[in-house]
């Protein structure tokens, strides 16, 4: 392996491993470990992230994420990945100036074809031409291949059935679990492997890890040494300028303990009393300019056992989001794998640990106790577990180079059909190797147009399935009238190697122009997405910066954030965002969000305040004094709860409150009062077709209070008219039907 000088502020670094990381000085990027060491210096260099600075743009190539604050040149993920591999390209040619015979270039197995598309264009903005036949390749194949040339002898012996293989691969900014399963090789010929599933969590890593590590245990450390209580630091502060600082720093005090906890299990020695220090003074500047300092901070064996709890827990699978970090169980994306494909733990062969989180003896324990039947395959120390996919792939691109072809062949994992009348037709066989066909595309022309009339449209079901008959993908197409039973339809599809299913389908008679054209990725492979929230706030983020959005439309945008902050437990930034929203004119709905979000963080003096606020804003509006009632009768303050109940009435006759005003009556024994307060609301209550979800849950709570079974069960069935209406009708329309002479029995 080849060690890349990196040039950084304390001298020349040389190392195997470069952090995916750049920054911009002077106008120009500093790559890899230089980049690194001045994350703590964020301020103090006048470096700001997503602006001058940039980490973990990895999880956003391929979205629309820009950096609109950044030079040009380093606007989008896509760019900043071109600025990681020209630097790697120069190191390789300053060790040996040969020409460059083929390319291998390694995504993660989950990336879709948007992702991979802009990881091609950034090899190829670096002077990479990468092949279309083998060039590019995914992690966990890469790193099998690293393993299977160093150790295929023993790993082999016996090897005369399938297995079912799976790949951990636990890095600093994801943890990608894939599921292949091995096919014996034929004389002659390599060896096959067939993708099975993919289960990836963007936000679940050894950077997750130290962030946690900063939270937990180093910003207690230094708010106690500054003298700081919890209010001391907004949101900005702890997000965009100490919680960096101290990055780099946890990462080599969870290194660090981590191998000493190593040295003491080979000896037999207990952890009792194991502390990490980082002897030195840390500087964190705040956006003020003031200056903290973190002196000789540590991290213990039992605290760092507290902060791996959530990501080890094989119960808790949710992620658990916390205000600066969020913490996932590395068990959620190993269950999801096997789960998608029908396979329990005790199912897998051979069990495959790579990334530098692996590393983590707590998850090297875990993992080796989840697969009690795997034969657990190791490196035999921590550079070639970390480096494994780059060998892999360096590996890779001598068989291209040597032979025109890849170690592995790609095949599919399971049949592909297409649902029609009569059953399913068989579009492509399990087994096949990828590019299928090798040239060109299939063509099948054994379907046509169902059963209709000439004079209407024709709402033609397309569906996709496996072998089980497990759906794959599901649309319609709308057929123009004038067509008729018995039309010949051509339908024509291919898989490419990066396993996305591409289908068209026409008349016969019209095939110069399809009426249906579809992408399908990974439709044999199924791909987790635990992050959508998180996802969707970066796209509002993203529509603020670029979509040029009237002022009302920016409001509520950024309401929209707010409210997803919330659910995602960063109640922080929601209140910040809230706040910057606001203006300096008092807004009755923000003030009542600001006042939920404190209540929320357990601050009732800012919620009470917030909510008196936006009652004096628009004395109209009875909902921040309803939501103050509620506030107080949730904490047990019912007699508080009583005043603000009967001050919102005052103000307007809404039902909700009557509800209220009759929990806090059957508290107090007042039953006549109860009743009174329930006949008003139920008197007050529009017709439940015209209730919202927030209204249609308090009619059920009085009906519930009234023991009235009439309106609970009425109250049930618009529930469920709703949940039905929510989930549409996935069924509607016609399958196409196969010609006659096709035996379905042959074909399935």
């Amino acid at each position: 392996m080849l060690e890349v000088k990196q040039p950084t502020i304390q001298g020349d670094y040389f190392d195997t491993l470069v952090p995916s990381m750049v920054a911009v000085v002077d106008g120009a990027p500093v790559v890899g470990e230089g980049a690194k060491l001045l994350r703590p210096q964020l301020q103090r260099r006048g470096l700001e992230e997503r602006k001058s600075l940039f980490w973990d743009c990895k999880n956003e190539i391929g979205t629309r994420r820009t950096y609109h604050r950044a030079p040009e040149g380093y606007r989008t993920p896509r760019e900043i990945a071109t600025h990681v591999l020209r630097y790697l390209v120069k190191a390789a040619q300053d060790e040996n100036e040969q020409p460059v015979d083929a390319v291998v270039v390694t995504t993660p197995a989950s990336f879709q074809a948007a992702q991979r598309k802009d990881t091609l264009t950034a090899a190829r903005l670096a002077g990479l031409e990468v092949s279309d036949h083998g060039g590019l390749l995914d992690e966990p194949t890469a790193a099998y291949i690293a393993y299977m040339v160093k150790e295929g002898q023993r790993v082999a012996a016996g090897f005369d059935r399938p297995v079912n293989l799976l790949v951990f691969d636990f890095g600093g900014g994801t943890c990608d679990v894939a599921l292949f399963r091995l096919l014996p090789p034929q004389p002659g010929e390599s060896a096959t492997i067939a993708p099975l599933s993919v289960s990836r969590y963007c936000r679940l890593g050894g950077g997750d890890i130290d962030r946690a590590i900063v939270v937990e245990a180093l910003l207690p450390q230094l708010m106690d040494e500054n003298g700081l209580d919890p209010g001391s630091l907004d949101f900005d502060d702890k997000d965009r300028f100490v919680i960096p600082s101290l990055l780099g720093l946890a990462e080599s005090l969870k290194v660090g303990l981590c191998k000493e906890i190593v040295r003491r299990q080979r000896l037999g020695r207990d952890l009792e009393g194991l502390v990490r220090t980082s002897p030195g003074s840390y500087p964190c500047t705040l956006r003020s300019g003031r200056e903290l300092l973190l002196t000789s901070p540590v991290l213990s064996a039992e605290r760092f056992d507290g902060i791996l709890t959530a990501f080890l827990d094989e119960d808790i699978l949710v992620p658990h989001e916390s205000e600066y970090y969020t913490a996932c169980s590395i068990f959620a994306p190993l269950q999801d794998g096997l789960a998608r494909v029908n396979l329990h733990r005790n199912d897998v062969d051979l069990c495959l640990a790579v990334g530098g989180s692996s590393l983590i003896p707590h998850v090297a324990k875990a993992v080796e106790r989840y697969f009690p039947n795997a034969d657990l395959l190791r490196y035999e120390n921590a550079e070639e577990m970390q480096t494994a996919v780059a060998r892999g792939a360096a590996l890779q691109a001598l068989s291209l180079d040597l032979y025109g072809r890849g170690i592995f062949r790609a095949v599919t994992g399971d049949a592909i059909r297409i649902r029609t009348g009569r059953g399913a037709l068989t579009l492509v066989e399990q087994g096949v190797e990828l590019p299928f066909p090798a040239n060109g595309w299939n063509e099948n022309r054994e379907l046509e147009v169902p059963r209709t009339s000439v004079d209407e449209s024709v709402p033609l079901r397309v569906e996709l399935c496996d072998s089980t008959d497990r759906t794959l993908f599901a649309t319609r197409w709308e057929l123009e009238p004038m067509v008729s039973k018995g039309d010949a339809l051509l339908l024509r599809h291919r898989m490419d190697e990066n396993q996305v299913f591409h289908v068209e389908m026409s008349l016969a008679d019209e095939s110069e122009r399809p009426g249906f054209e579809q992408e399908i990725e990974n439709p044999l492979t199924n791909v987790v997405n635990a992050n959508a929230k998180r996802d969707r706030v970066l796209e509002l983020e993203e529509r603020m910066r670029t979509g040029g959005l009237s002022s009302d439309a920016k409001r509520s945008t950024v309401v929209e954030i707010a409210d997803l902050e919330v659910e995602l437990g960063r109640y922080e930034r929601a209140l910040l965002l809230l706040r910057e929203a606001g203006g300096r004119e008092p807004d009755l709905w923000l003030l009542n969000s600001m006042a939920i979000v404190c209540g929320r963080m357990g601050d009732h003096g800012r919620e009470e305040k917030y909510y008196l606020q936006a009652a004096r804003t628009d004395a109209s509006s009875s909902a921040p004094l309803f939501n103050l009632a509620l506030a107080k009768r949730r904490r047990g303050e019912d007699d508080a709860a009583m005043v603000y109940v009967e001050k919102a009435l005052a103000v307007s006759r809404r039902p909700p409150t009557f509800v209220l005003l009759a929990l806090l009556e059957e508290k107090r024994g007042d039953l006549a009062t109860r009743d009174r307060a329930l006949e008003s609301a139920f008197e007050c209550f529009e017709p439940l077709s015209l209730l919202d979800e927030w209204e249609l849950g308090w009619y059920m709570t009085g009906a519930k209070l009234a023991r009235d079974q009439d309106r609970i069960e009425e109250c049930e069935a618009e529930q469920q008219r709703r949940s039905r209406t929510k989930a549409g009708g996935s069924e509607t329309g016609l399958l196409p039907e196969v010609t006659r002479g096709t035996s379905l029995a042959e074909r399935t």
